[in-house]
């Protein structure tokens, strides 16, 4: 799918990865030939605001989205516990 088409995220959800595991599942999905409704990219290259995202759909046409953050606290504006706080 174009990434300049609009996807249908009513039905759907999404997931933030840590940066290194978003690139591995990216790289594991392309080599299992998985169809992507979007193609991994990176948004906002080397600014603090950097973010990597791509999306799947399910067998029941549900967007999964899937996203990485370079600088997760900054962009989001959280601190960096929110992780292990949300874990316990």
């Amino acid at each position: 799918m174009n990434d300049s088409k609009c996807l249908n995220v009513l039905n759907g959800f999404g997931v933030i990865l840590p940066w290194t595991e978003w690139e591995n599942k990216a790289a594991r999905i392309q080599a299992l030939g998985i169809p992507f409704l979007s193609e991994p990219a990176v948004l906002l290259s080397g600014t603090s605001e950097e973010q990597a995202k791509f999306y799947l759909q399910d067998t029941s046409h549900n967007v999964i989205e899937v996203k990485a953050y370079r600088n997760l606290a900054h962009t989001l504006g959280v601190d960096g516990n929110w992780v292990a706080r949300a874990r316990t």
